[in-house]
């Protein structure tokens, strides 16, 4: 689970060994999403507004987000936990093992906007 819901939760005191990354944390992504026929009824002006304020809203959040999973780890291991920040090997070897992204693409197969979708997504999160 996300470092913050767990934390949220008190999941560190039955279970206050901790594992995590900030790689795995997806707190730098906010999804802004809307309907395909509103999105298409707004002018191009109207659109090209959402992306500004998109961009601007992950330039600024991006490093409030990385403050906040450094406070959380401090925070977990003050309250008693043991946290180990995950290697970038370990990491990408849990990103293979559970081999998400195969099931990712059966979810959306035959779906060629969702493919794209998702792409983008892939994208953005290994950016």
């Amino acid at each position: 689970m996300n470092i913050d819901s767990g934390y949220d939760i008190k999941a560190h005191k039955p279970a206050p060994y901790i594992l995590t990354s900030p790689r795995l944390w997806l707190g730098h992504e906010y999804i802004i999403a809307m309907n395909k026929s509103v999105w298409e009824s707004l002018s191009e002006s109207d659109r090209q507004a959402f992306i500004r304020a998109a961009d601007s809203s992950y330039k600024v959040l991006g490093g409030i987000m990385d403050e906040s999973f450094a406070w959380q780890v401090k925070t977990l291991s003050e309250d008693g936990s043991t946290v180990r920040l995950m290697t970038d090997d370990e990491v990408s070897y849990w990103e293979h093992a559970t081999n998400y992204e195969a099931v990712q693409d059966k979810w959306i197969d035959g779906d060629a906007q969702a493919a794209e979708v998702l792409k983008t997504l892939r994208r953005l999160i290994n950016n």
